[in-house]
């Protein structure tokens, strides 16, 4: 009998404790990527707690001292509208060139689909097209091919169907290597073009 009261005692327990959740907390979701993240909340008072575990949460006034957890469904029931909402998580393409070229390597050229594909998926995309080069040659001939490059990126986007004006084409020439070298040295890593899609 007395077992049994324990068990009954801990239900209500767990029961008054899923009430008395605050009105308005933070809680911590799973990263679109899967990488682990946190988020610190500070309360009314100052005082402060960082939630690092997925389904976590904190309140935002003040009235519970501990970190509580919410399961799944409570996640689904509160947030599952929101959830859905979220934009997919930007993705970068790194196409590679030929030397002093405006022309892709064979295996660059084969990524173009991937990325019409993330831009079709996107209700309103955001695409960002940024040309590099590597060291060789004067640095203002080298900004003007990145240049060069992004544009004939963003002319094969174009082709595909896609709307110009959500594309944003800059050229960063050497100054921002993916591989840093002396100056004037030919490195295929640093001949690309970034396609980020949001």
């Amino acid at each position: 009998m007395a077992k049994r009261s324990y068990v009954v005692w801990l239900l209500c327990f767990v029961l008054l404790g899923a009430c008395s959740q605050p009105r308005s907390y933070v809680v911590l979701l799973e990263s679109p990527d899967g990488t682990p993240g946190a988020v610190t909340v500070t309360g009314p008072q100052g005082s402060s707690r960082t939630l690092n575990k997925v389904g976590y949460a904190s309140g935002l006034d003040g009235t519970t001292e501990e970190a509580f957890r919410l399961d799944g469904k409570q996640l689904e029931q509160v947030f599952g509208a929101a959830m859905a909402a979220r934009p997919e998580a930007a993705l970068t393409f790194v196409l590679y060139f030929k030397s002093d070229k405006t022309d892709l390597t064979a295996e660059s050229a084969g990524e173009i689909p991937g990325i019409i594909d993330a831009i079709a998926r996107r209700a309103a995309p955001d695409i960002g097209i940024v040309g590099h080069s590597d060291s060789y040659g004067d640095e203002g001939y080298n900004h003007r091919l990145a240049l060069r490059r992004a544009r004939a990126i963003k002319k094969a986007i174009i082709e595909a169907g896609v709307d110009a004006s959500a594309m944003e084409v800059t050229s960063h020439g050497e100054n921002n290597p993916l591989v840093r070298t002396a100056d004037n040295v030919r490195e295929p890593r640093n001949r690309r073009v970034e396609v980020t899609v949001r």
